[in-house]
């Protein structure tokens, strides 16, 4: 008797839960990052920036920092 009504639960819970997620509102579509002209872009260690890249930054950070 207990089993059958453990199944009974599961069951239900189960159910539960797909009508809540067929039914959940569509999720908003993310916004794109603002990007910061005056912060270099994320580098890995050895990584080397193509030319176009570095140009448009160096301009943006100081010589002397």
């Amino acid at each position: 008797m207990f089993a059958r009504a453990l199944i009974v639960l599961l069951l239900t819970l189960n159910v539960g839960v797909a009508a809540w997620w067929a039914l959940r509102p569509a999720s908003p579509t993310p916004r794109p990052a603002r990007e910061v002209l005056s912060v270099p872009p994320l580098q890995r260690v050895g990584e080397v920036l193509p030319p176009g890249a570095a140009a448009g930054h160096a301009a943006a950070t100081p010589a002397n920092a």
